[in-house]
Protein backbone atom coordinates (compact mmCIF):
# COMPACT_ATOMS: atom_id res chain seq x y z
CA UNK A 1 0.00 0.00 0.00
CA UNK A 2 1.30 3.68 -1.14
CA UNK A 3 1.81 6.07 1.75
CA UNK A 4 -0.22 9.65 1.15
CA UNK A 5 1.54 12.34 1.19
CA UNK A 6 -0.04 15.34 3.19
CA UNK A 7 0.88 17.92 1.20
CA UNK A 8 -0.51 16.57 -1.90
CA UNK A 9 -3.34 15.84 -0.18
CA UNK A 10 -4.05 19.55 1.34
CA UNK A 11 -3.12 20.67 -2.17
CA UNK A 12 -5.77 18.70 -3.99
CA UNK A 13 -8.32 19.67 -1.53
CA UNK A 14 -7.33 23.09 -2.13
CA UNK A 15 -7.95 22.52 -5.95
CA UNK A 16 -11.24 20.87 -4.97
CA UNK A 17 -10.72 17.41 -6.02
CA UNK A 18 -8.19 14.27 -5.30
CA UNK A 19 -8.15 10.71 -6.08
CA UNK A 20 -7.81 8.25 -3.57
CA UNK A 21 -6.83 5.13 -4.80
CA UNK A 22 -9.60 4.22 -7.49
CA UNK A 23 -11.65 6.56 -6.13
CA UNK A 24 -12.08 10.32 -6.82
CA UNK A 25 -13.60 12.29 -4.92
CA UNK A 26 -14.48 16.19 -6.10
CA UNK A 27 -14.85 18.61 -3.33
CA UNK A 28 -17.41 20.99 -3.25
CA UNK A 29 -16.05 25.04 -3.24
CA UNK A 30 -17.98 28.01 -2.74
CA UNK A 31 -17.53 30.04 -5.28
CA UNK A 32 -20.73 32.79 -4.90
CA UNK A 33 -19.85 35.99 -3.76
CA UNK A 34 -23.14 37.06 -2.57
CA UNK A 35 -24.89 36.19 0.80
CA UNK A 36 -28.23 34.49 0.83
CA UNK A 37 -29.09 35.94 4.32
CA UNK A 38 -27.92 37.73 7.13
CA UNK A 39 -25.87 36.33 10.12
CA UNK A 40 -27.64 35.63 12.89
CA UNK A 41 -27.62 38.00 16.04
CA UNK A 42 -24.91 37.95 18.16
CA UNK A 43 -25.43 37.34 21.77
CA UNK A 44 -26.58 40.51 23.73
CA UNK A 45 -25.21 41.58 26.86
CA UNK A 46 -28.14 44.56 27.70
CA UNK A 47 -31.08 42.74 26.53
CA UNK A 48 -32.91 46.55 26.07
CA UNK A 49 -30.58 47.07 23.13
CA UNK A 50 -31.74 47.02 19.38
CA UNK A 51 -30.19 44.75 16.94
CA UNK A 52 -30.90 44.77 13.30
CA UNK A 53 -28.99 42.52 10.78
CA UNK A 54 -29.00 43.51 6.46
CA UNK A 55 -27.32 42.49 3.65
CA UNK A 56 -25.09 45.25 1.55
CA UNK A 57 -24.38 44.21 -1.84
CA UNK A 58 -23.38 45.51 -4.99
CA UNK A 59 -22.95 44.99 -8.73
CA UNK A 60 -19.37 46.16 -9.18
CA UNK A 61 -16.77 48.37 -7.79
CA UNK A 62 -17.89 52.10 -7.30
CA UNK A 63 -20.80 51.09 -5.58
CA UNK A 64 -22.42 52.41 -2.24
CA UNK A 65 -25.31 50.64 -0.73
CA UNK A 66 -27.54 53.25 1.52
CA UNK A 67 -30.03 53.02 4.41
CA UNK A 68 -32.05 55.82 6.61
CA UNK A 69 -31.69 54.34 9.67
CA UNK A 70 -34.58 56.72 12.31
CA UNK A 71 -33.81 55.26 16.14
CA UNK A 72 -36.18 56.44 18.43
CA UNK A 73 -36.85 56.27 22.44
CA UNK A 74 -33.94 58.77 23.25
CA UNK A 75 -31.64 56.82 21.72
CA UNK A 76 -28.00 58.09 22.28
CA UNK A 77 -26.26 56.21 19.93
CA UNK A 78 -26.16 54.02 16.75
CA UNK A 79 -23.74 51.40 15.97
CA UNK A 80 -22.28 49.83 12.92
CA UNK A 81 -20.06 46.78 12.11
CA UNK A 82 -19.42 45.30 8.60
CA UNK A 83 -18.09 41.74 7.97
CA UNK A 84 -17.49 39.90 4.56
CA UNK A 85 -19.59 37.15 3.38
CA UNK A 86 -18.00 34.99 0.86
CA UNK A 87 -14.47 34.70 -0.08
CA UNK A 88 -12.16 35.79 2.06
CA UNK A 89 -10.15 38.49 1.00
CA UNK A 90 -12.18 41.27 0.89
CA UNK A 91 -12.08 44.27 2.33
CA UNK A 92 -15.67 46.10 3.11
CA UNK A 93 -16.47 49.56 4.76
CA UNK A 94 -19.54 51.08 6.49
CA UNK A 95 -20.03 54.67 7.67
CA UNK A 96 -22.83 56.01 9.45
CA UNK A 97 -23.07 59.81 9.39
CA UNK A 98 -25.75 62.36 12.08
CA UNK A 99 -26.53 65.55 10.84
CA UNK A 100 -28.34 67.22 14.46
CA UNK A 101 -26.93 69.42 16.80
CA UNK A 102 -23.11 68.63 16.39
CA UNK A 103 -22.79 66.30 13.21
CA UNK A 104 -20.70 63.19 13.41
CA UNK A 105 -19.25 60.52 11.66
CA UNK A 106 -17.93 57.26 12.10
CA UNK A 107 -16.23 54.73 9.67
CA UNK A 108 -15.36 50.75 10.05
CA UNK A 109 -14.37 48.07 7.88
CA UNK A 110 -14.20 44.34 7.52
CA UNK A 111 -11.02 42.60 8.68
CA UNK A 112 -11.21 40.32 5.82
CA UNK A 113 -12.21 36.99 6.67
CA UNK A 114 -15.39 35.50 5.91
CA UNK A 115 -18.04 36.18 8.53
CA UNK A 116 -15.59 38.11 10.99
CA UNK A 117 -17.39 41.68 11.61
CA UNK A 118 -15.12 44.25 12.14
CA UNK A 119 -14.88 46.93 14.97
CA UNK A 120 -18.14 48.56 15.69
CA UNK A 121 -18.66 52.36 14.04
CA UNK A 122 -20.34 54.34 16.39
CA UNK A 123 -22.38 57.98 15.95
CA UNK A 124 -23.76 59.67 19.00
CA UNK A 125 -27.09 61.69 18.80
CA UNK A 126 -26.65 64.88 20.81
CA UNK A 127 -30.25 65.81 21.88
CA UNK A 128 -31.80 65.75 18.65
CA UNK A 129 -34.45 63.07 18.41
CA UNK A 130 -35.03 60.64 17.14
CA UNK A 131 -31.65 60.25 16.00
CA UNK A 132 -31.46 59.82 12.30
CA UNK A 133 -28.49 58.57 10.52
CA UNK A 134 -27.47 57.89 7.06
CA UNK A 135 -25.44 54.25 6.91
CA UNK A 136 -23.42 53.31 3.55
CA UNK A 137 -21.93 50.14 2.92
CA UNK A 138 -19.34 50.19 -0.02
CA UNK A 139 -16.01 47.83 -0.98
CA UNK A 140 -12.54 49.60 -1.14
CA UNK A 141 -10.32 46.90 -2.44
CA UNK A 142 -10.25 42.68 -1.84
CA UNK A 143 -10.22 39.75 -5.10
CA UNK A 144 -12.68 41.83 -7.35
CA UNK A 145 -15.34 38.92 -7.66
CA UNK A 146 -19.13 40.56 -8.36
CA UNK A 147 -21.29 40.53 -7.67
CA UNK A 148 -20.45 40.74 -3.90
CA UNK A 149 -21.77 40.96 -0.48
CA UNK A 150 -21.38 41.84 3.13
CA UNK A 151 -23.15 41.37 6.25
CA UNK A 152 -24.21 44.44 8.33
CA UNK A 153 -24.96 44.80 11.64
CA UNK A 154 -26.69 47.59 13.57
CA UNK A 155 -27.44 48.43 17.35
CA UNK A 156 -28.51 51.16 19.10
CA UNK A 157 -29.93 51.81 22.75
CA UNK A 158 -33.29 53.11 20.57
CA UNK A 159 -35.73 51.06 18.64
CA UNK A 160 -34.86 51.71 15.20
CA UNK A 161 -36.97 52.10 11.93
CA UNK A 162 -34.58 51.15 8.95
CA UNK A 163 -35.14 51.91 5.06
CA UNK A 164 -33.66 50.69 2.35
CA UNK A 165 -32.38 53.36 -0.22
CA UNK A 166 -30.41 51.09 -2.61
CA UNK A 167 -27.48 51.21 -4.36
CA UNK A 168 -26.05 54.61 -5.79
CA UNK A 169 -22.92 54.49 -8.38
CA UNK A 170 -20.57 56.68 -6.50
CA UNK A 171 -16.94 56.65 -5.34
CA UNK A 172 -17.29 56.25 -1.67
CA UNK A 173 -14.82 59.01 0.32
CA UNK A 174 -14.10 58.31 3.81
CA UNK A 175 -15.48 60.32 6.08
Amino acid sequence: MKSLDSKKILFALMAGSFTLGSLSVAVAQDTSNMPLAPLPSKLKTDPSQYEENLLCRLDHPGQIYRFSVECRGYATYLDVEVADCCIAGDHWQVKAKVWDVYPNTAVASAPGQRNVFGVAARVYSYGDQPLRALVECSYPHGVNVFSAGAYLRLSSDGKCDIKNLGLRDEIDRAP
